[in-house]
């Protein structure tokens, strides 16, 4: 029995191996199967992080434009100071705002009363304090308020102000865009109520991702290994030997990554990694090249961040100098650790 199942299996490894050697068989893997493959494998990834970044689903968030108007400094906000701002609802049901905040990286002891009101409303609508010892650097705060049924076409205003801000003591409004988000909050009844309703939330809320410039780069991360398979089969696996195309879209990545990517991505981050560890060896470059290549670049760039106060650029390339390192670790140590555990062929 063992002796037919062996036969068994041998003539099916020949007939494999017959249709793997088929002209058309190569054509079909090689341009539709491993693109799709890699091209769904980008979209399983991207909507993966939006569900994990967007906790939930029924929200649609606007982001920051040039018509949002702010009014205040741009330093520490100190006691008795105001931020302001004044935004146009896009849709109804208007439940928080959010603001990016920087806080020089130290636990700061201040209160900040949140207002927000129509334009011409004389009354606040909503008041309330946030201590400032919960906000994080380079990251939104959430704001929230009761949800406004009727909030779309209308101007808000809302002002953030400091009760006990001192100088070292205080937070301040981010350098970075985008500093402003507007939430709105969608009842799943009001979702499901019909096909049309349905269709119309699904645009608004890929349209709300889209917009989202820190979430748009990092999906980009996600279609590299499928972006790498079609210039090699464009351009052929010679003519990307010969000019290291692959090598430069792998480091215009790690650029994009660390001066224009505010929301940390794991999934993105690892792909990258992966994907500069089979550059490398696809260009077989020895592990001591990443230390001219990248490595000392890198380090120049984390000096000079350091030294301009941009600490959330010096944070990422920081992170980055960490990984080529464990990267030149993986190429010089990898083989001996195999050569002592393995024993010599005799």
């Amino acid at each position: 029995m063992f002796i037919h199942f062996s036969d068994f299996l041998k003539d099916k490894k020949e007939k494999m191996i017959k249709i793997s050697q088929h002209k058309f068989f190569k054509v079909f893997l090689l341009g539709f199967i491993i693109p799709v493959f890699l091209l769904l494998l980008g979209v399983n990834l991207a909507v993966f992080s939006a569900l994990k970044q967007d906790q939930d689903l029924t929200v649609i968030t606007q982001h920051q434009t040039k018509n949002e108007i702010f009014f205040g400094q741009l330093g520490e906000i100190l006691a008795n100071q105001k931020i302001q701002v004044e935004f146009k609802a896009i849709q109804d049901n208007l439940g928080a705002v959010s603001l990016r905040f920087n806080t020089f990286d130290r636990q700061n002891n201040d209160t900040l009363v949140f207002r927000i009101k129509t334009k011409w409303q004389k009354d606040w609508y909503s008041v309330k304090e946030y201590p400032t010892n919960q906000f994080k650097s380079y990251q939104f705060f959430l704001f929230e308020f009761p949800k406004i049924p009727d909030s779309k076409d209308k101007i808000y205003q809302f002002e953030i102000e400091s009760l006990e801000g001192q100088p070292s003591n205080a937070v301040s409004i981010s350098e970075y865009l985008p500093v402003f988000e507007a939430k709105y909050y969608f009842d799943r009844q009001e979702i499901f109520a019909s096909k049309g309703s349905l269709i119309s939330f699904i645009f608004k809320k890929i349209n709300s991702l889209i917009l989202d410039r820190d979430f748009a780069f990092a999906y980009l991360f996600f279609f590299f290994p499928f972006i790498f398979y079609c210039l090699w089969l464009i351009l052929a696996k010679k003519n990307l030997k010969q000019n290291y195309l692959l090598f430069f879209l792998v480091g215009i990545g790690v650029l994009l990554d660390i001066f224009f990517v505010k929301r940390h991505s794991y999934l993105s981050s690892l792909l990258l990694v992966v994907l500069i560890i089979l550059a490398f060896k696809f260009y077989q470059i020895k592990p001591q090249k990443i230390t001219k290549w990248l490595f000392t670049p890198l380090f120049g760039l984390l000096l000079i961040t350091i030294l301009l106060g941009w600490e959330a650029i010096a944070g990422k390339a920081g992170i980055w100098l960490y990984f080529f390192l464990v990267i030149y670790a993986f190429f010089e140590f990898w083989p001996k650790f195999f050569k002592c555990i393995l024993p010599p062929k005799s």
